[in-house]
């Protein structure tokens, strides 16, 4: 893949030292065949072929400037450009310059960034006419390609010179980091390819050991093979291993791209070991932990000539490709095209992008972003700083083909050297890119730049697809649609040995997306995201149920009206349920639609009820097989999480449909739910978890202002599950006390300037900050601040200690009462109870709950009567226990008994009786005070009672 960027890179270091040594002895017999040998290896542009006769020859008369002369040229087309200027700058000492001295020694210092001088050598050799060049030897270089020198390509390179003043002068406030020797050898590593997760990096190399055990003819150094990286857990490459002998063969092979969800690798193959400008691009796919053996993409990418990278968008519908094919819309050299997958999965005509992008020299390594816009490629044709540099361009028109001017990504990312294959992770934050530096280890590295100001906003859903029973990957199908334009966006495939899914959405969207595999319920996720203003990942793990009996799914993308007429994006929902019905041979389904309890339990049932059956109707409009459908509507009565926040209202209200194999007549009773978990009997209530009800109390933030918990790796904003949790810990918080604002401050260690390191902390802090505002926080609530490197919480001499300090803190800005289900003012009549305070007597019964509600609506009075008896009896315990009416299933009705009881336990201790005095009993519906047959005798059991647990000495 060198020869992408015309260089010919050769035998490292060591070996030419060697057999120069040996050379030298020889030496002695016939300097004239050393000299005539190098010449001729320079003429067919093998210099480091031509550098093993010219070192001696150096060695031997330091003084000889042509000697000084021809090895500068040898080195200024090798991988060790820079050893070029002191032997260019020995060779002037000559009578008359030798043919293009003058180019040449621009070029060095070109390379060396001493642009003003580079640009007085430009000039003066475009104002030397060739006579006044010493005149060529017979058998000289005069017939290589470096003699022939236009003027066209002297004023690109002042033109850079001028560009490479401009960024220098201008760098961007970032850092870039060698991947180390772990990942780098003495030899050349170059085309880096990353996964989404940034987890697995893939690269190609040239280092010993590589399938193809002999070397290169051309270049004396081993055959390019691919290998692969992966990422251990303190964020570490670990060593590389060589992708195997599936995708590497006794030639060249090189990664050239990799499919956003990290499925399909793009390989390029040589077509013809002895031509230099003839290959081809190959595709393999990852089954299980292998890869497939690569494959040629069709005709019309691949041609007789040169087709060298590639890269496909995140939904597979566009792929971008290099070729220096003869085409009449070619711009010359190596041009950068756009191919579109059609329906059949067959590519269409390749469409040249252009005059704009393209240019009369070389474009290659295009990268598109998963964003579907953003696409990044070099080329050492445009306004850079030297060889080939690093552009971007965004999509304005598809259809059209019209994208913005091309613009450099600017220094220190690009040097007046080859920079090139540039990729870029989700957020865009890290840029990876194979360069040669003062840090290199011997030739081309891989490097990665940590850009916080770069953002790039999508929404990356990534998890796993495994069997609910047993665990067991799946290679399930995934359908992206979006439900804001009604289209499928792409059909995607979790990998069958891991289970393991990524997928790219676009922002301000609503998508629908369904995960299914044979003999199995879908499931439905529904990804809304109204407000970007950062990078979101989310992580799903995903475990589909097997068909069975009683087995059932929530429906996440049923959507009504407020007049409940179905929403047009529900269609592709319902069309998946027909599918699953038809495939499966399912015999009969129930749809079910639950609500919050923001209604009266009536009309919840009645409104759930309309939509169940507008829901059946559409189905049985779809399908007209003998499939039973029936629709229920159950109201407020099953609830899968607590009304108490907007997040439980949301999962509460739901549509869910039940599998149903007993066809016998009798009523079906409603599913037990398995989300909530009924194991209550008796708790010991902590203190600091209780709230007065009604009044404004201080709360105790200091676990709030002392919590560490959002850390990051080096160089890295990736949010681990530790990390996840706590967000979610301070959502809920949050939801409770609705008048709480908080500061998310930003930390980093003390790597990179105070600038860099201020960027970062806060891309960090507003990319927590997006995770809540998706949790259902008004972003109005969060302030966002960083503190850069400014406030450390250990030393940053140590990995240790940098390690801590790169974090997130949350601060308490504003109070807030706390949203908790206690005590409501009514205006109900109260009544003094008189007490017996024997084991068992009942001293105490509240009522008036609403259905499926822990909101007390009882006596102030009451409560303060036997809290004030429980003060004069620091002895007497007492049993708090919560009762319900028999809506809903036996364990639901057991957790709500819980809380009614856990209600009047959390007024008591916020009163200042202790909780050993209190005992919390959850009855459910097994101890009714009257028959359930009516609303009024319901009401009546839905209840709290508290007696006498144990005696007062």
């Amino acid at each position: 893949m060198f020869k992408l960027v015309n260089v010919a890179l050769g035998i490292c270091c060591l070996l030419a030292i060697c057999t120069s040594k040996n050379l030298a002895q020889a030496l002695q017999v016939n300097q004239s065949k050393f000299l005539k040998q190098a010449r001729k290896y320079i003429e067919v542009q093998e210099y480091y072929h031509a550098l093993q006769f010219l070192q001696p020859l150096v060695e031997s008369d330091s003084g000889n400037t042509y000697y000084r002369y021809l090895t500068g040229i040898a080195y200024l087309n090798t991988h060790e450009k820079k050893k070029a200027l002191p032997h260019l700058l020995l060779s002037q000492r000559a009578s008359s310059p030798y043919p293009n001295l003058y180019f040449y020694l621009g070029r060095a210092l070109h390379l060396h960034h001493q642009f003003d001088t580079a640009i007085h050598y430009y000039q003066k050799h475009l104002n030397t006419s060739p006579e006044a060049y010493r005149k060529a030897q017979p058998g000289d270089i005069h017939n290589s390609d470096f003699q022939r020198i236009t003027e066209e390509e002297i004023q690109l390179l002042i033109r850079q010179c001028r560009t490479g003043k401009q960024l220098t002068a201008s760098p961007l406030d970032l850092v870039i980091f060698n991947l180390g020797p772990t990942v780098n050898t003495e030899y050349p590593e170059v085309c880096p390819v990353i996964s989404s997760d940034e987890s697995r990096l893939i690269f190609t190399s040239r280092r010993p050991g590589n399938l193809g055990k002999a070397l290169d003819p051309i270049q004396s150094l081993p055959y390019e093979d691919i290998y692969i990286a992966e990422k251990d857990e303190n964020g570490h490459w670990q060593t590389p291993r060589n992708i195997g002998e599936s995708i590497n063969t006794t030639t060249h092979d090189a990664s050239i791209g990799l499919s956003p969800d990290g499925q399909e690798l793009f390989i390029y193959k040589d077509n013809n070991v002895s031509t230099l400008l003839s290959g081809d691009i190959y595709i393999s796919k990852n089954r299980d932990e292998s890869w497939t053996q690569p494959v040629k993409l069709q005709e019309g990418i691949n041609t007789k000539n040169w087709e060298t990278h590639a890269s496909i968008t995140a939904d597979g519908k566009l792929m971008f490709f290099v070729s220096n094919r003869e085409d009449p819309e070619a711009q010359g050299g190596r041009d950068i095209y756009m191919v579109r997958r059609l329906p059949d999965l067959s590519w269409a005509k390749p469409l040249n992008l252009g005059p704009l992008i393209n240019t009369p020299f070389d474009e290659d390594a295009p990268y598109i972003h998963p964003n579907g816009k953003t696409l990044f490629f070099s080329s050492n044709g445009h306004n850079g700083m030297g060889g080939f540099d690093i552009y971007f361009t965004e999509l304005h028109d598809l259809d059209n083909n019209i994208w913005t001017a091309p613009q450099n990504i600017g220094y220190p990312i690009n040097s007046a050297d080859d920079d090139i294959y540039y990729t870029v992770s989700a957020d865009g934050s890290r840029g990876y890119f194979s360069s040669q530096r003062e840090d290199s280890y011997g030739s081309f590295d891989l490097y990665m730049a940590n850009i916080p100001s770069k953002q790039l906003n999508i929404i990356v859903l990534k998890g796993s697809v495994k069997d609910a029973h047993t665990d067991r990957p799946l290679g399930a199908s995934i359908e992206i649609f979006d439900n804001t334009e009604h289209k499928l966006v792409k059909v995607a495939e979790a990998n069958s040995f891991t289970g393991k899914f990524s997928l790219f959405l676009q922002p301000g969207r609503n998508y629908g997306i369904r995960v299914a595999h044979g003999g199995y319920l879908f499931k439905s996720i529904n990804i809304d995201v109204p407000e970007q203003f950062e990078y979101l990942e989310l992580h799903e793990d995903i475990h589909l149920k097997p068909i069975e009996e009683n087995s059932f799914e929530v429906l996440n993308n049923i959507f009504f009206t407020d007049q409940m007429e179905l929403k047009v994006e529900s269609y592709r929902e319902l069309q998946s349920l027909q599918q699953l019905l038809a495939e499966q041979k399912v015999d009969e389904i129930e749809i079910v639609v639950h609500s919050d309890n923001s209604q009266d339990s009536l009309v919840s049932k009645f409104t759930t009820q309309a939509m169940a059956d507008v829901l059946v109707e559409e189905l049985k409009l779809q399908n007209h097989t003998s499939t039973l459908i029936k629709a229920q509507g159950l109201g407020s009565n099953y609830p899968v999480a607590l009304n108490t926040t907007q997040q439980g209202k949301r999962k509460n209200n739901r549509v869910e449909f039940i599998i149903r194999t007993d066809h016998a007549s009798k009523e079906k009773a409603p599913l037990d739910y398995p989300e909530i978990n009924p194991d209550l009997v008796l708790v010991e209530l902590p203190k600091d978890s209780i709230s007065t009800p009604g009044v404004e109390l201080p709360f105790d933030f200091s676990f709030i202002q002392t919590v560490h918990k959002i850390k990051f790796a080096f160089a890295d904003n990736s949010l681990n599950p530790e990390a996840i949790l706590a967000i979610e810990e301070m959502v809920e918080m949050m939801e409770k006390m609705p008048g709480l604002i908080i500061e998310i401050g930003g930390h980093t260690d003390n790597i990179g300037s105070p600038s860099y390191n201020f960027k970062l902390a806060e891309r960090r802090a507003k990319i927590v900050a997006q995770q809540m505002v998706f949790r259902g926080i008004a972003r109005e609530r969060l302030v966002i601040k960083s503190y850069g490197l400014s406030k450390p919480l250990a030393s940053n001499k140590t990995d240790s200690g940098r390690q801590a300090n790169r974090r997130i803190e949350f601060q308490v800005l504003k109070g807030g009462r706390p949203r908790v289900s206690a005590i409501e003012e009514t205006n109900q009549p109260t009544t003094a109870p008189s007490y017996s305070l024997t084991t068992g007597s009942l001293i105490g019964q509240i009522l008036y709950f609403d259905l499926n509600s822990d909101m007390l609506k009882a006596q102030k009075e009451t409560l303060r009567e036997l809290r004030n008896l429980l003060s004069q009896y620091p002895d007497l315990q007492i049993e708090i226990g919560g009762h319900t009416c028999d809506l809903g299933p036996e364990s639901i009705n057991q957790t709500l008994g819980f809380q009614r009881a856990k209600a009047v336990a959390d007024f008591f201790i916020s009163q200042g009786i202790s909780q050993h005095n209190l005992v919390v009993t959850s009855y459910g519906e097994t101890q009714p005070i009257a028959p359930n047959t009516s609303e009024y005798a319901r009401k009546q059991n839905r209840r709290v009672e508290i007696r006498i647990y144990q005696s007062p000495q």
